[in-house]
């Protein structure tokens, strides 16, 4: 006879339970023992329950005992002994039926011939095998089964054969079964029952289960040879079998003929009221839910929606705070129940930012640990002909350096990674090493000193030591055959190498507990593989490739223990499994439409439709997903019930991909049937604005970032009550901790927080001479980097600190190697003449430059790799097509190429030296190389064509960029051009200043263009058309010169002042952007014309812009003062120095400099119009 008390959730079972526990207690302390049987999730709850109780007698009881089943069973077998059997992991029997797949005959499996090489099938097997066991499904009941279709016949023939020799290799190997349970059963039905004292008279609880498998109804029924006090609580209620069904078909189990039969199983009712609500609006939820009757109190119960997933948890943070501030609860009163694992680490993440304590069900993956990275590594390293990612990963961890190895480290890694060393040829040859210290990018040599030869020695002999130690290892493990071979040469190698002494020096200096004990976790783990792998594999041969998937396998999937909640902290459980009985508030996060109900389809080995066969065989085993969806109402049910006080049922309307998701049915139907109150943190911007104040410690940074909000913008309280309303709030606040004595540091902090600007401070004028010297000198760029943000400036040039080079192609290798093939090509296959030349002429010239420029670009980068041959090939495709292009361009006009990349700023370089000297007597040296200068000799003058090369579509010579600083080069090379009037003719006379495209040719075949090449009526046409397309691509963009002053330069077309850009046949519109019909220039356009009047206002206006960076530069001036273009800190989107300045949108934008303000086009236009040349 079994007892089974049944009832709603809240009609007061457990109660009941733990009741007569403290009535026996309390009458015979010493009696008879007395168990619970619980999930271990509740486990330390009950333990707690037991133990805690100010109405009992006795605090604790020494005749009970509160455990899971696998406990129980171990708890038994420590009594009366259990057999010796090899015990291994989950893992070690993954490697167990890998084992057994890898030693079929080829033609022994049919359905999974294929799969058989898998560890991940292997995983899956093994599942399918727990299933087999935990519902006492034996090979003969599978082959008792019967199919139509012949692959799942197949299908089960191969299961059956894995099954029994599974069953088979486990008693040859004497390995203890995956689940002791069959053993266990047993042992309890035929040992004497008095060779079993604690089961003897016992008194059985067992509580927390909805379903049990076949082998837990069996043990039950087993028990009662020992006792007649056994008693299952079961949440179930006959007014709605539909809701309760995983109960009643547990009901209809134990009624079974071979378990209890319908007379030996005595069904005790509870009352159908929820005793543990303790608000009317809860108790009418569980009885809606039961009996759809209607909810006339929405007391204790909360709906939270929110826009995103984030905002959601942010709230849930904000309610908790609010709950242990106005309800005096603690953390440990309180449950989050979640079904979507990615709340867990956004609510990591929140519990953290709000400083709550929590403890989380979820078990973490061991394979971040340094330990099992380092061994993951190894293998890797093995695997991988010493690959340089893994031999990083292997000295990062630590467990093979010594303590003055990490400069040695670092060098080493800052090497390899920017020549691009790797794999043992390289990583093991210390010529390549040095050939590359003493080698130069562009292939010059460099002078190493004493310091550099002892670093260098220091770094190739801690590298040696690695690599040998490694290397070894290797060479004893290619020497092995068997299993036991590979254990003994890695346990040698932890143990040579003083890895284990590492680690245990490693635990020992570890301060948390928690750390301490992760790492002995992780150690332990990788010692209990390779003991499994001795028990599986042992004397025998195996592959050492195999030997290793197994243990990568292993440690991939490995966990660390999960440690209970003891403390005061909030508990956080999935929905499926939390035990979180009685607590005062629950949180119900996620209920969307995609978890709550969940999609139930699985990918296992065992179909929906196969189920069905074993069903219609009497043969139990676990239920089709089809009835799973059914009991998610129910899953739903037991959530709601939980909290005594309250319930909050979030969800949101956006996932992190800001996808929309819907509202949870189950959610939708309570809500509307409750009227329930809405939560709506979307709207605490505008309206609710005190709910963002939820704590003391919670809410300074929400108070700091609205309080500098007010600080930064004009209040015009007139103009609109809400935003008058939410700004009295943090003043109130603010003035509200001002009064409050017990919070006056926390006001010092705010204020102090809110002068605090986030300035860089001046440095002081001697040291910035000492920083750049007594004259200043560089490119126009370095100038271009100061007005882009003079903090950034400061950090390259003054500091001169650089990020570490990487192995890889660069934007700038690229724009090297298109500048020297294109000047290669030009001057010295060419002889600066275009014209004439055949694409055929052209395309040789551009190959052969290409793969001789290569050479010297990057240490030889373009032939390391597959992928950057490829781009070296289309290197050669891009500069042919744009040369090809060039050719047009000179073709169509009768400029000539005069000068191809000469430089300036030494006295023996072409266009010589270049000085400037400020008001304040500061020197600036200038230097530079021109890209390219093209003239046009006429009666007038010489016309100059000044081109730069940019591999850039969208490079624009904005007059804008002018005024800000942030683009001075081609009126500062047209300056110097001037200034060398001698070398072009006695009348130099400025006509474009052009950025050329070097980019690709190939059209993006969007809609548009889609759209103009259909109108194509033949091919021809279409080739045209394409080849238009392709030359809109190339057009440069700049500026073009009008010989003309400021009232009629927009009046000239190339039929008379414009006439020196091209020959009078060729229509300016298919080359230069800015015209229209015959020549004219474009009222649209005009920003990219400038009389020569303007020209020699913004030439003068740039020379004065680079003196007046000098003397900021010299003034000591490193102001975080980045571009603003567009809403976007363009000079931060690539910044090496982010992590230094650590800029903040808030406290900055004082500084920020936008190009586009209206303050900024009207500087422009008045320079134009001959207002002040300087700002």
């Amino acid at each position: 006879m079994i007892k089974v008390w049944t009832g709603i959730s809240g009609a007061g079972k457990s109660k009941e339970m733990f009741r007569q526990i403290n009535e026996k207690t309390d009458n015979d302390p010493l009696g008879h023992r007395i168990y619970i049987i619980t999930p271990t999730q509740n486990t330390l709850t009950y333990e707690e329950i037991l133990t805690t109780d100010e109405d009992k007698t006795y605090k604790g009881s020494l005749r009970t005992t509160v455990l899971s089943f696998s406990r129980f069973i171990w708890h038994v077998f420590n009594e009366i002994g259990h057999r010796e059997k090899n015990h291994i992991s989950e893992v070690g029997h993954i490697m167990l039926i890998h084992k057994i797949l890898e030693q079929f005959e080829p033609d022994t499996l049919k359905y999974y011939k294929d799969s058989r090489q898998y560890i991940k099938f292997s995983q899956k097997l093994l599942k399918t095998i727990q299933e087999f066991i935990n519902y006492d499904i034996s090979a003969e009941d599978i082959e008792s089964l019967t199919f139509k279709d012949n692959r799942t016949k197949e299908k089960y023939e191969d299961l059956v054969k894995v099954y029994r020799t599974w069953i088979d290799t486990i008693e040859d190997y004497s390995i203890e079964n995956i689940n002791l349970m069959p053993h266990f059963l047993e042992v309890l039905q035929t040992i004497d029952v008095n060779e079993v004292e604690s089961l003897n008279h016992a008194t059985i609880y067992i509580d927390g289960f909805h379903n049990f498998t076949e082998l837990e109804l069996q043990l039950i029924k087993t028990l009662t040879r020992f006792t007649d006090d056994i008693t299952l609580l079961l949440m179930h209620s006959g007014d709605n079998l539909e809701l309760f069904r995983k109960t009643e078909n547990v009901i209809a189990s134990l009624k079974r003929e071979e378990l209890f039969g319908s007379d030996g199983v005595k069904v005790i009712e509870f009352s159908h009221e929820n005793y543990r609500a303790n608000s009317e609006g809860l108790y009418e939820v569980e009885r809606f839910l039961r009996k759809g009757t209607p909810i006339n109190s929405n007391d204790g119960i909360k709906l939270i929606k929110a826009p995103n997933m984030r905002v959601e948890v942010e709230e849930v943070m904000r309610q908790i705070e609010t709950l242990v501030r106005t309800k005096n609860v603690r953390y440990k009163d309180i449950g989050i129940l979640y079904r979507d694992s990615n709340y867990i680490e956004v609510l990591r993440y929140y519990f953290e930012k709000f400083n709550i304590a929590y403890s989380v069900d979820q078990k973490y993956k061991m394979v971040q640990h340094p330990f099992i990275q380092f061994m993951m590594s190894v293998f890797n390293a093995y695997r991988q002909n010493f690959k340089r990612e893994s031999i990083i990963n292997i000295m990062k961890s630590g467990y093979l350096n010594y303590k003055n190895d990490d400069d040695a480290l670092y060098f080493f890694e800052n090497v390899i990674l920017e020549s691009g060393i790797d794999y043992k040829s390289g990583l093991f040859n210390d010529d390549l090493f040095r050939r590359f210290l003493e080698t130069r990018d562009d292939g010059k040599e460099l002078k190493l000193t004493e310091d550099d030869e002892l670093k260098i020695k220091a770094m190739l002999d801690y590298k040696n030591r690695v690599l040998g130690a490694l290397e070894n290892l290797y060479a004893k493990l290619n020497d092995g055959a068997k299993a036991i071979d590979y254990i003994r040469t890695i346990y040698s190698f932890l143990e040579e190498n003083g890895v284990l002494e590492r680690l245990e020096q490693h635990i020992d200096d570890i301060d948390n507990k928690n750390r301490q004990n992760e790492t002995e976790d992780a150690y332990n783990h990788f010692i209990g593989l390779l003991d499994d792998a001795n028990i599986v594999y042992g004397e025998e041969t195996v592959e050492f490739n195999i030997f290793v998937d197994n243990l990568m396998e292993g440690l991939l999937e490995a966990e660390f223990n999960l440690l209970p909640a003891t403390l005061d902290e909030v508990t956080v459980g999935l929905l499926d499994l939390a035990k979180v009985e009685n607590k005062k508030y629950i949180f119900m996060i996620g209920m969307n439409n995609n978890v709550m109900p969940m999609d139930m389809s699985h990918n296992d080995i065992i179909t929906d439709e196969e189920k069905e066969a074993f069903e219609l065989n009497d043969i139990q085993i676990s239920p089709r997903d089809e009835v799973l969806r059914q009991d998610e109402r129910f899953v739903f049910y037991h959530g709601v019930t939980r909290p005594t006080d309250g319930l909050f049922i979030s969800y949101a309307v956006g996932n992190l991909k800001n996808e929309p998701t819907k509202i949870s049915p189950f959610v939708e139907e309570l809500k509307n049937a409750s009227n329930m109150p809405v939560i709506n943190p979307s709207l605490y911007g505008t309206r609710d604005v005190e709910y963002n104040i939820s704590s003391i410690n919670s809410m300074r940074d929400l108070l700091l970032e609205h309080l500098r909000n007010i600080l930064n913008t004009p209040k015009e309280y007139k103009d609109t009550v809400t935003k008058g309303v939410k700004d009295k709030v943090f003043l109130e606040t603010l003035q509200a901790l001002k009064n409050d004595v017990n919070h006056k540091d926390i006001f010092n902090q705010l204020v102090r927080n809110l002068s605090y600007k986030n300035e860089s401070e001046k440095i002081d004028i001697s040291v910035a001479t000492e920083l750049y010297g007594d004259a200043l000198s560089g490119s126009v760029s370095r100038f271009h980097s100061f007005y882009n943000c003079q903090f950034q400036h400061f950090m390259e040039y003054g500091l001169k600190l650089n990020q570490r080079e990487e192995f890889k192609l660069e934007a700038v290798d690229l724009g090297n190697l298109y500048h020297s093939v294109i000047e290669d090509v030009l001057k010295n296959h060419f002889n600066y003449e275009l014209r004439e030349k055949t694409p055929s002429d052209i395309n040789k010239a551009v190959t052969e430059s290409v793969n001789t420029a290569v050479k010297n670009i990057s240490h030889g980068i373009f032939e390391h790799t597959g992928y950057y041959r490829i781009l070296k090939l289309k290197s050669i495709e891009t500069i042919t097509d744009v040369v090809i292009n060039l050719q047009r361009y000179l073709e169509a006009s009768n400029f000539n190429i005069q000068y191809l990349e000469e430089k300036f700023g030494h006295e023996n370089d072409l266009f010589g030296a270049y000085q400037l000297e400020t008001e304040k007597k500061n020197i600036v040296n200038l230097r530079g190389i021109i890209d390219r200068i093209d003239t046009n000799v006429r009666e007038d003058g010489t016309y100059i064509s000044l081109i730069d090369y940019k591999s850039s579509k969208t490079k624009d010579l904005d007059l804008k960029d002018v005024y800000l600083g942030t683009e001075l080069q081609q009126f500062i090379y047209m300056n110097i051009i001037e200034s060398n009037a001698d070398k072009f003719g006695e009348n130099v006379l400025p006509l474009t200043m052009m950025f050329y495209p070097v980019v690709t040719t190939k059209t993006s075949a969007n809609n548009q263009t889609q759209n103009k090449l259909l109108t194509a009526k033949t091919p021809e046409k279409y080739e045209e058309m394409l080849k238009e397309l392709k030359e809109d691509q190339l057009k440069p963009k700049g500026l073009i010169v009008v010989n003309e002053n400021d009232v009629d330069y927009l009046e000239a077309s190339t039929l008379d002042s414009l006439s020196p850009l091209l020959k009078a046949e060729a229509d300016p519109r298919g080359y230069y952007k800015g015209f229209k019909s015959k020549g004219k220039v474009s009222g649209q356009s005009e920003s990219r014309f400038l009389s020569i009047d303007m020209y020699e206002r913004f030439k003068d206006y740039a020379v004065e812009k680079v003196k007046h960076a000098v003397d900021d530069i010299y003034d000591g001036n490193v102001k975080i003062n980045p571009i603003l273009e567009k809403g976007v800190l363009e000079p931060c989107r690539y910044c090496k120095f982010k992590s230094a300045c650590n800029i903040d949108y808030m406290m900055n934008q004082r500084d920020f400099v936008d190009k586009d303000s209206q303050e900024v086009t009207e500087a422009v236009e008045k320079i134009k119009r001959g207002g002040e040349a300087v700002e």
